[in-house]
């Protein structure tokens, strides 16, 4: 009797709790003068919020990470303001979503001047609500 009761207890357990679940891109590089993009492509809705984090390899980093969101994977609109870059060693922003409107998300890593630098962008994602 007190195995059926420990197993419906943890079972109960286990449904009533909420997972998050956190993904992160592979770093993207930028030499120099350039753009590049990091897209999460169909993350489906429940997105809480995206987080971009770029780091200082050498030079004099400088440019902007804009995130921006489709609905058709042609055509990207601004979502939030802009991640400006200075030239400090790490830089991050977290962009808190309210809703997803978007079934794609993209940043837009642009940099200036002679540099190196890095993007990862990260993502939070309710299973359940």
């Amino acid at each position: 009797m007190k195995k059926v009761i420990l197993i419906l207890i943890a079972a109960f357990g286990l449904t009533t709790i909420k997972a998050q679940v956190r993904y992160t891109s592979s770093p993207d590089t930028n030499t120099n003068a350039t753009t590049s993009y990091v897209t999460f492509a169909s993350i489906n809705s429940k997105v809480k919020g995206i987080q971009a984090s770029v780091t200082k390899v050498s030079g004099t980093v400088g440019g902007t990470v804009i995130l921006q969101g489709t609905i058709d994977g042609t055509l990207w609109v601004t979502v939030s303001d802009t991640l400006t870059l200075t030239n400090t060693a790490t830089q991050s922003k977290v962009w808190v979503l309210s809703a997803t409107s978007y079934n794609s998300y993209r940043a837009a890593f642009t940099t200036t001047g002679t540099q190196v630098s890095f993007l990862k962008l990260s993502y939070l994602r309710r299973q359940d609500e």
